[in-house]
C-alpha cells in the first residue's frame, strides 16, 4: 500500500474573498427574501447580499435564486434587464 500524502496550501487573500462570496450566495439561497432590494434597478425580484467590497445580485424565482452578477461595489452596476 502506498503512503497517502496531504498538502495544505495557505489561504490567500483571493481564496478567502471567494469563500466570502460563496458564503453570501449560500446565505441568499437559504433566506432569499432577506437580501436587500437593489435600489438602482427598482425591481422587487432583484435582491443583493454583500460580501464587502462585493455585491452578489440575484433574481428571486419560484424555487431558487439565480445569481446575475458579482460586482465590486465601487463599479457601476450593469444593465440586467
Amino acid at each position: 500500500m502506498s503512503p497517502r500524502f496531504s498538502i495544505t496550501l495557505p489561504a490567500t487573500p483571493a481564496s478567502r474573498m471567494v469563500a466570502r462570496i460563496e458564503a453570501a450566495a449560500l446565505s441568499a439561497s437559504n433566506l432569499p427574501e432577506a437580501g436587500g432590494l437593489v435600489d438602482e434597478y427598482n425591481q422587487s425580484d432583484l435582491r443583493q447580499v454583500l460580501a464587502c467590497p462585493y455585491q452578489v445580485i440575484y433574481r428571486l424565482e419560484s424555487d431558487q435564486i439565480v445569481v446575475l452578477t458579482v460586482i465590486h461595489s465601487a463599479r457601476q452596476l450593469p444593465d440586467l434587464v
